[in-house]
């Protein structure tokens, strides 16, 4: 893989490249939507996105929305 992201980080990258909200994100998957947020800052700083439109950008380019999500701690 071309990163080694945190499952949470990638569930919620595939998340928001389907659209969703970081409310809708976080009822998908039953955490706070501040941790959803969270998590997507974190992405953006990682890849030195701008906002959340440029993320999704950077995602797609990075293939993030082909990784297979696992049920580990990470990505390695």
């Amino acid at each position: 893989l071309p990163d080694l992201l945190p499952r949470r980080e990638v569930q919620c990258a595939l998340l928001l490249l389907e659209g969703k909200t970081a409310k809708e994100i976080a009822e998908t998957l039953s955490i706070s939507a501040r941790t959803v947020e969270s998590y997507l800052l974190r992405l953006k700083d990682r890849y030195k996105c701008k906002n959340l439109v440029h993320l999704a950008r950077c995602l797609v380019e990075r293939g993030v929305h082909l990784y297979p999500v696992r049920e580990d701690r990470a990505y390695d």
